[in-house]
């Protein structure tokens, strides 16, 4: 039997060679077995449990309720495990009032690749291998950590603290593919960053830069006149001064108009997106034309 591969980023996969578990019709099976994952092989007191798969908190009146639905959905996740193997039904032990789990096979996680690839990028003084290293972890970062569940503590402060790194590992890549003049890479990177978290200034920083680098003026100003009616429609925010100031660099600037196209749910606030358009760009407010879809 080969070892089993399991995915948290961009959402929850769990594979055994060719064969691969869709828990997405099973939140609370997802929920169960992802919590006995990521605690490694520590056991998990039954009330805790219940209260992540069913959130009934240990009321007095619902305890002994949400125990026994816990029991039915260790059952039905052990035979959900089974679908991949057999063996992997009774990976899912009960010891000490609690739940834990021990697979009979090799894991490899992509959290802990990640986690082990980004150390050895930070950590490393030669600046090649740091690279590699960085290029590989990134590549394991395909989105967030768990979105769907970002409403339980444990798992929000596990997504926080891989974001923080993967936003580490790329700023360390812009630094040397910057001091090596890799433009187009260092766009071609800031656009994966860019899909993953559409709302960070920081990478959207970088790829305008990296296009002014590369004179592709043009392709700069669209995308700059798209960061700001993204901000100012998902944010209600300009972007920052250095963002702005970046723009300013972009030539014709104050010679090119501006037209937008927004959805018609929109069109009551033209007048407000052409004023913040017009202090972002430095454009007559004439010059910005507004366009909504049919």
């Amino acid at each position: 039997m080969n070892g089993l591969k399991i995915s948290f980023f961009g959402g929850f996969d769990i594979c055994l060679g060719e064969k691969s578990l869709d828990m997405r019709t099973s939140p609370r099976q997802l929920r169960l077995l992802s919590r006995l994952i990521l605690i490694g092989e520590r056991t998990v007191d039954k009330r805790e449990l219940a209260d992540l798969c069913f959130g009934y908190g240990g009321y007095t009146g619902r305890h002994e309720a949400s125990l026994n639905a816990l029991n039915a959905l260790v059952h039905r996740l052990r035979e959900t495990l089974s679908r991949l193997h057999p063996d992997l039904a009774d990976s899912i032990i009960y010891e000490n009032g609690g739940y834990r789990i021990k697979f009979p096979i090799g894991v490899t996680t992509d959290t802990c690749d990640f986690e082990a690839l980004g150390s050895r990028a930070l950590g490393s003084t030669d600046l090649s291998e740091a690279k590699k290293y960085a290029l590989e972890a990134i590549s394991l970062y395909r989105g967030e950590f768990l979105g769907g569940m970002l409403y339980d503590a444990y798992v929000r402060s596990l997504a926080e603290k891989y974001a923080a790194m993967h936003m580490r590992l790329v700023e360390f890549l812009f630094r040397i593919l910057r001091s090596d003049g890799d433009h187009a890479e260092i766009c071609r990177l800031s656009e994966r960053a860019i899909a993953i978290s559409p709302l960070c200034e920081s990478f959207r920083y970088e790829k305008l830069l990296s296009l002014c680098d590369m004179k592709k003026y043009a392709e700069a100003r669209e995308f700059y006149d798209a960061t700001a009616l993204l901000f100012a429609q998902k944010l209600s925010i300009a972007p920052s001064e250095r963002f702005r100031m970046l723009g300013e660099r972009i030539p014709s600037v104050k010679e090119n108009g501006v037209t937008v196209i927004l959805s018609p749910q929109m069109s009551e606030k033209i007048p407000e997106i052409r004023r913040a358009l017009s202090n972002i760009t430095g454009l007559d407010e004439k010059r910005i034309e507004i366009l909504t879809k049919r």
